[in-house]
Formats: C-alpha cells, structure tokens, sequence
C-alpha cells in the first residue's frame, strides 16, 4: 500500500481581505525576523512562512464560523418547534429574521 500525496496546493483567498485582522497578521508574518542569507533566501522564508500561517488561520475561521452556523440553526429549529405550538414573541420573531 503506498503512501497518499499531501495536498501542496496554496489557495490565496478573496474573502481574507474582507477580514479585519488579515492585515495585521500579514505585517506579523512579514516582519518577523529570517535566517537568509541571501535576498532571495529571505524572501522564499517570508513566502513558505506567510503561507504556513495564513492556511493554518483560514482553516481556524472556517471552524469558526462553520460551530456559529450550526448553532444558529440549531437556535432556530428550536424557535420553529415552538412557533408550531405558540406564538412566539416579538423579540424571538426578531432573532429568526436576523438568522
């Protein structure tokens, strides 16, 4: 049985720079300090790093908001239930609107 290939493939995503803190983690990430000798060392460090850690923060995002959308629809399919058997109030109308 032989061994599976690791996925290499690097996505830079559209959505990151919509994010607040991108740009904060991008100067981290660039600024800190590299082993190189050369220019282009340094550069190919700051790269395989600036990749490194913006996939390991995309994915921990993702897990964010993919535990938040589950408990909105579970927050939700509650106040479905009981709208079946009672009105609900104005303040539980309005939290299903906005979910």
């Amino acid at each position: 049985m032989g061994l599976v290939p690791k996925n290499l493939s690097y996505k830079f995503e559209k959505w990151w720079l919509l994010r607040e803190d991108f740009g904060e983690l991008v100067t981290k990430i660039w600024s800190a300090p590299t082993k190189g000798k050369t220019s282009l060392d340094r550069w190919q460090e700051k790269v395989r790093r600036f990749r490194k850690n913006t996939k390991g923060w995309s994915m921990n995002i993702e897990a964010d908001l993919r535990q938040l959308k589950r408990e909105m629809m579970e927050e939700y399919d509650v106040l479905d239930i009981k709208e079946e058997s009672e009105p609900l109030s104005d303040q539980e109308l309005d939290i299903m609107k906005v979910i």
